[in-house]
């Protein structure tokens, strides 16, 4: 009783797979885009054909049909064109897994960041002691200058900076280190590090698009790892593309 069950199944897959192999409109729009709807509307028409009790619903899926039991099929048509797109899948991750490489090399990724003291001596960085306070305002509130207000559209929340030295204004030039009193790096202000590599501007960017992205409502919380970026970047000469 098993084997007929099997056996059954296996005729379902191969019919399934031979309605495909013969439809040479489906094989050019799968080697054109597998993931496009005429191409998947080729693979549910000829699934429903063929009585398939669990047609595939992903392109893995349907990949791993093909490899399993294009063996049956009078032709390899079908199975070359997913041996193709595997092999293209692949080659376009490993070339972005170079230039990855790549740029990470390029911005010393692997190596340590500078002490706090060599940064202070070689970008001019104060560095300056001070806990975050407690954070009363909401999000969304637009901060502006004392005299200033007029740069916030009407009906906008705003927050503006105090006239007096309650609040540490970073100059327009200056770079600036805040610690805290664990020993932590609260934020960095470098000014002038990414003019001649705006691939690195780009890089941050995403990785800060992704961070908001997938962390709504609440406080953006970056890895160390873009910090460690930006340090070891701004810490060793730039050559212009």
């Amino acid at each position: 009783m098993p084997k007929q069950q099997v056996s059954r199944k296996q005729l379902k897959l191969t019919q399934f797979l031979e309605l495909l192999e013969g439809n040479s409109e489906f094989i050019a729009a799968f080697m054109t885009e597998p993931l496009s709807p005429e191409a998947w509307r080729y693979i549910e028409g000829a699934a429903l054909k063929a009585q398939l009790p669990h047609p595939p619903k992903k392109l893995e899926n349907f990949l791993h049909i093909v490899s399993q039991h294009a063996v049956h099929l009078a032709t390899s048509e079908l199975l070359t064109a997913v041996n193709n797109y595997r092999h293209g899948r692949k080659a376009a991750a490993n070339s972005n897994r170079l230039a990855k490489h790549e740029l990470t090399n390029a911005l010393g990724l692997g190596k340590d960041p500078l002490p706090c003291a060599d940064l202070a001596t070689q970008l001019k960085l104060t560095i300056i002691l001070r806990d975050r306070m407690p954070d009363p305002h909401k999000c969304g509130a637009i901060l502006v200058d004392h005299g200033n207000e007029d740069l916030a559209g009407a009906g906008e929340k705003v927050l503006i900076v105090p006239a007096d030295n309650t609040w540490y204004v970073v100059e327009e030039h200056a770079s600036v280190a805040f610690v805290n009193s664990t020993g932590d790096i609260e934020l960095v202000v470098i000014r002038g590090c990414c003019i001649l590599r705006p691939d690195l501007i780009d890089h941050v960017n995403t990785v800060i698009e992704d961070v908001v992205h997938n962390r709504r409502g609440v406080r953006v919380w970056l890895v160390s790892s873009v910090l460690t970026l930006l340090l070891n970047v701004v810490s060793q000469p730039m050559e212009e593309n």
